[in-house]
C-alpha cells in the first residue's frame, strides 16, 4: 500500500506537509500506521495455551530540535484522539512533523544542517503475549525527496521491537547531487519468537535530516548505525541486529 503525501495533506495536519514554496531541497518519510499487520503462530501446541497477543497504543511524539536546549520543538500526546504537529520555519530551513492515528510524517526542507538525527515522528504501543509463538509485524512506508542539486539529505522509516538486543528493520533513502530523488515505497517486516506473558514495546518512527551542502564532512549514517545512535541518544528503544531481507527469526 503506497503512502502518498497528498493523502497526509488531506488530514487535519495539512500544514505539516506543505510543499516547499521556494524550491529548496526537501526530503520526507512517512509510515502508514493503518497498514500495521500483526500475527502470531503457535509454537507449542502442548502447553495448553493458544498463542495470541493484545496491542495497546501508548503515545505519539515529535522532535524537530536542532539542539538539546531548544524549546518549542517537541510535541507528545498520550491521548489516541489527539494528533500532534510541529511547524518550525528557520533561516534557510523549514522542519515539519505530524503524527495521527493513521500516519507519522517527518519532513526537512532547506540547505542548512539539521543536526542528528533530524526531524522525528514516533508512535509507540505495547504488546502482551499469551503462549509461546512466533510474532510477525509489517508496516508500509514512503520515502521521497526533491531538489538535491548541491545538498545531501537522508530519510529513514523504521520499526523496532523491545529494547537493546532486540530486532529492528529500517529503510533509508539518501539523496545527493546526481542521485535519483526516489520515491521509495516498501514494507518493513520483523519476526521474533515470544514467550507466554512477554511484554514488549513496538516502535514506529520516521526521520528526515539535512546534512548541508555537498560534500559532507561526516558521512550520512547507514540505517543500522543510525538506529544504534538513536538508542545511544536515548530517543527510542532499539534493536542491535539489522534484519536484511525483511525476514524471519533467528
Amino acid at each position: 500500500m503506497s503512502l502518498l503525501t497528498k493523502s497526509i495533506c488531506s488530514s487535519v495536519l495539512a500544514t505539516a506537509c506543505v510543499a516547499p514554496a521556494w524550491g529548496a531541497p526537501s526530503i520526507w518519510a512517512d509510515i502508514d500506521l493503518t497498514s500495521f499487520r500483526m500475527s502470531v503462530t503457535d509454537l507449542d501446541p502442548n502447553d495448553g495455551i493458544e498463542a495470541s497477543f493484545t496491542s495497546e497504543w501508548q503515545s505519539r511524539s515529535l522532535n524537530a530540535c536542532l539542539h538539546q536546549w531548544d524549546t518549542g520543538c517537541r510535541a507528545q500526546s498520550s491521548d489516541p484522539d489527539q494528533p500532534v504537529s510541529l511547524d518550525r520555519p528557520l533561516g534557510g530551513m523549514h522542519l515539519t512533523a505530524s503524527a495521527t492515528a493513521d500516519t507519522i510524517h517527518a519532513q526537512a526542507e532547506g540547505t542548512r544542517y539539521t543536526g542528528f538525527p533530524g526531524v522525528q515522528a514516533n508512535d509507540t504501543r505495547t504488546l502482551v503475549f499469551s503462549g509461546a509463538g512466533r510474532f510477525t509485524v509489517e508496516a508500509d512506508y514512503h520515502l521521497e525527496g526533491s531538489g538535491f542539486q548541491d545538498t545531501i539529505g537522508s530519510a529513514y522509516a523504521g520499526i523496532m521491537l523491545g529494547v537493546w538486543g532486540n530486532p529492528f528493520d529500517v529503510e533509508q533513502l539518501e539523496l545527493r547531487p546526481g542521485w535519483p530523488d526516489g520515491p521509495r515505497d516498501g514494507t518493513l517486516t520483523l519476526t521474533i519468537d515470544v514467550a507466554n506473558g512477554q511484554r514488549t514495546n513496538l516502535w514506529a518512527y520516521a526521520i528526515s535530516g539535512l546534512y548541508g551542502r555537498a560534500p559532507v564532512v561526516s558521512p550520512v549514517p547507514e540505517p543500522a548505525s543510525m538506529a544504534m545512535l538513536m538508542a545511544g541518544a536515548g530517543l527510542v528503544g532499539i534493536g542491535a541486529r539489522r534484519r536484511k531481507g525483511r525476514a524471519a527469526a533467528d
